[in-house]
């Protein structure tokens, strides 16, 4: 009888183990799904850090395009400024002569 007592504890502990080492393997079994998903967030991160690089460049774009557009504009509005200023300094001349 203690003999069958004894078997019967080392058959426990042996399934304990077991169970142990199965929930190790199942763990191990989950890794490759595991890495899968990290592989496939890593690249939508690399896309979305994609798109979000092209469209920095896009407003960097505009942005210069504006400063441009503000010199352009300031440029124009001294030139016309000095060709007014040109015009009615010479119909002043003109008249002055008359």
């Amino acid at each position: 009888m203690e003999e069958i007592k004894e078997l019967q504890k080392g058959m426990n502990s042996i399934l304990v183990e077991l169970g142990k080492i199965q929930v190790v393997l199942e763990q191990f079994a989950a890794v490759p799904t595991q890495v899968a998903q990290t592989e496939r967030n890593v690249l939508i991160l690399e896309q979305n850090v994609l798109t979000l690089k092209g469209r920095l460049d896009t407003l960097e774009k505009e942005a210069a395009e504006k400063k441009t557009d503000k010199k352009w504009l300031i440029g124009l509005t001294l030139g016309s400024a000095a060709l007014l200023w040109k015009i009615a300094d010479f119909f002043v001349k003109v008249n002055q002569s008359l």
